[in-house]
């Protein structure tokens, strides 16, 4: 399942728009349409596989705020 979100994530993000997720200050962060910011308040090295911490590092766009639920649910869980 993580597989095929993060295959759709990096097919979307050819898109530019929608919602970004990434890791700033190593944190977990999102960055909503209008360019607000949010941390998710988990410090991605503690709770991400390496692999998942070179995807996030590049960022990962997001069309809806659906898909960057699941992509959440699946990375911080």
């Amino acid at each position: 399942m993580k597989r095929l979100l993060l295959t759709l994530a990096l097919c979307m993000s050819l898109c530019a728009g929608g919602f970004l997720l990434t890791i700033q200050n190593g944190s977990i962060c999102y960055r909503e349409p209008g360019g607000a910011w949010h941390d998710t308040g988990l410090r991605a090295r503690s709770t991400l596989t390496a692999q998942d911490v070179s995807l996030l590092s590049r960022g990962l766009h997001f069309p809806s705020r659906q898909a960057l639920t699941r992509a959440l649910e699946d990375f911080c869980s």
